[in-house]
């Protein structure tokens, strides 16, 4: 008798081989990558790890030709599924005037703990022409016929739930440091995976699946499309916990200089980096929690280049064309 194959079956479900050919290729992207992005939750049986599988960053500066140094970083988890298996997602059915997305929430730029102001309106260029979806669901188009969403969720929620200390991590780097070493900073939270793609069509309804025979006949095939995820408490209670704990250790003078900097340049007073820590810390205003922790993009390997491409262009174009401080 031959030797079992479960092993490969096994090892590809693992997501290794996956992650490491994803970091393999953005390496040949200019990007640094670190294995993951570790990071802790409280919950009721007490503290627990977590992480992202990559957390990979592309550093722009003066020998791109760039005035202002900055950073992209791309936060990916990846999830490897059976061939035959699509992931099939629902569009956002509200009139845009009421819906939960907003323009640049997806790749999100951070330039408000710097002494740079950046067009941050540029970044909204990604959502122009992508899906944006509510809900997804894995579908197994084998004879098993399995649908489910825990993967999918699982996946989201890794993310959502890195961003608080991925973010604090950066601040804390941009004023811990020398002045020059304070730079903006771009990122993007990825969910990744080498199944199939699909946004359900608009009038897609449950008559519409049940008179179909495949699911492009209600559904079409995307690269890549952005999910929003709404501001669970608990997730409020970990991004409180997240800035509440380290804010005390921001040094005090670096902050305010950069506070005084921004609001004489003309920033918006709530705006200000102090009132963004404190909105952080103490759930003041939940719109700075929306606007960092609400979308995440979820790709197809098919289509990672792709977006991997668009989004450096993005914070290329943003680097370029700077609001005027003098």
């Amino acid at each position: 008798m031959g030797e079992s194959k479960k092993w490969k079956s096994k090892l590809l479900s693992s997501s290794v081989p996956m992650e490491y050919e994803v970091a393999k290729f953005l390496v040949s992207k200019k990007f640094a990558v670190d294995s993951e992005f570790s990071y802790s939750r409280v919950s009721d049986d007490g503290v627990k790890d977590f992480s992202v599988d990559l957390s990979a960053t592309k550093y722009f500066n003066f020998d791109e030709g760039k005035e202002i140094p900055a950073t992209l970083t791309m936060l990916v988890e990846c999830k490897h599924r059976q061939r035959s298996s699509k992931w099939l997602f629902f569009q956002d059915p509200n009139d845009p005037e009421m819906s939960q997305f907003v323009l640049g929430y997806s790749l999100r730029c951070v330039d408000d703990f710097s002494y740079e102001i950046l067009n941050r309106d540029i970044c909204s260029q990604f959502d122009n022409d992508v899906f944006y979806c509510m809900k997804g669901i894995e579908v197994d188009m084998s004879e098993k016929g399995n649908v489910h969403e825990a993967e999918i969720k699982h996946g989201l929620s890794q993310l959502q739930y890195s961003i608080p200390d991925f973010i604090f991590s950066h601040i804390s780097h941009s004023l811990n440091g020398h002045k020059d070493d304070n730079t903006p900073f771009f990122y993007m939270p990825v969910l990744l995976t080498n199944s199939e793609l699909y946004v359900a069509k608009p009038d897609v309804s449950s008559s519409v699946i049940e008179e179909s025979d495949d699911i492009e006949d209600f559904a079409e095939k995307v690269d890549y499309l952005v999910v929003g995820l709404g501001i669970a408490p608990e997730l409020e209670k970990h991004s409180s916990k997240v800035f509440s704990q380290f804010i005390d250790e921001l040094p005090e003078e670096n902050l305010k200089d950069v506070e005084n900097f921004r609001l004489f340049a003309g920033e918006y007073p709530g705006r200000s980096p102090i009132k963004i820590l404190e909105n952080l810390a103490f759930n003041i205003d939940r719109s700075r929690s929306f606007e960092y922790y609400s979308q995440v993009v979820v790709c197809s390997m098919k289509g990672f280049e792709s977006l991997i491409d668009k989004v450096g262009s993005i914070a290329n174009e943003s680097l370029s064309n700077l609001n005027s401080h003098e």
